[in-house]
């Protein structure tokens, strides 16, 4: 029997929802069901998990929703600390326990933007992929300074260039100190980042300071102990002298370093 003989059934539905949450290889999979549901190989295990209705509109799945689940959720510990530096999508699912294709329907995608902690509870806050394409028009300024993401697709620094790998130790939580670090100046990795890789999954701080053999970065890598490998990866300051001296990429700078400092609109009478 099909999925939608099913759900137009009024006798024979028994609708469960799936909902499948995904960071680069972890893969988190829940269902409203009273029992755990086997889909497609992948087991979807039952916990209490609701969301309100959606919304009767010309496309529901273009609202956000709030989903409610235990505070105990296994994807939702990740959010204690800090929450994690990359997206993690939702994919929500309807499909009947008692369909013999064992066919499901997509009902809503989109992304995790928050977890609130709610004593024994949370909010996991959702947008819809939808979203996705509200990016904005004309975001180029005419600035001395360079807009570009540093390794991103308009500066093309290729990051492997100066990667430095280092088995780091832990300090306060925020201070990593290695002995190949102090082989570059003080600052050389101020406004960089660090890469750990942690089951599959790669977290990413930013680094405030760089003193010495050591950099300070802005939030703590939960799970973290003395003695793992890490990537460091030096940061800009977004002028041409560091585009030319430090990265030799002048070619790529994207701003206006040589606009005119003086006004000529400013009132001065000498321009």
């Amino acid at each position: 029997m099909s999925f939608d003989i099913v759900e137009r059934s009024l006798n024979d539905g028994t609708p469960v929802e799936l909902y499948t949450f995904t960071r680069s290889a972890q893969v988190f999979r829940y269902t409203s069901a009273d029992e755990d549901v086997l889909y497609q190989g992948a087991t979807f295990t039952a916990v209490p998990l609701s969301r309100p209705s959606f919304e009767q509109s010309q496309d529901p799945g273009r609202k956000p929703i709030s989903l409610k689940a235990s505070s105990g959720l296994g994807f939702v510990q990740q959010y204690i600390a800090s929450p994690p530096t990359d997206s993690i999508s939702l994919i929500i699912r309807r499909f009947h326990t008692e369909d013999n294709t064992t066919e499901a329907v997509i009902s809503w995608m989109g992304r995790v933007t928050n977890v609130k902690f709610e004593s024994n509870q949370v909010e996991i806050q959702c947008e819809p992929i939808f979203t996705s394409m509200k990016r904005p028009g004309l975001r180029r300024l005419y600035q001395t300074t360079c807009p570009h993401l540093l390794y991103g697709p308009e500066c093309k620094f290729s990051k492997p260039t100066f990667q430095l790998d280092a088995a780091v130790n832990i300090t306060g939580g925020t201070t990593l100190t290695a002995a190949s670090i102090g082989g570059e100046a003080d600052g050389f990795y101020t406004g960089g980042m660090v890469e750990w890789t942690n089951a599959g999954v790669i977290d990413k701080r930013f680094i405030l300071t760089h003193t010495g053999s050591g950099i300070t970065i802005n939030l703590p890598f939960e799970g973290m102990v003395n003695g793992d490998s890490v990537r460091i990866f030096p940061g800009c300051d977004h002028v041409l002298s560091t585009c030319v001296d430090k990265f030799s990429n002048e070619v790529n700078y994207g701003g206006f370093p040589f606009i005119p400092t003086k006004n000529p609109f400013s009132g001065t009478p000498i321009f």
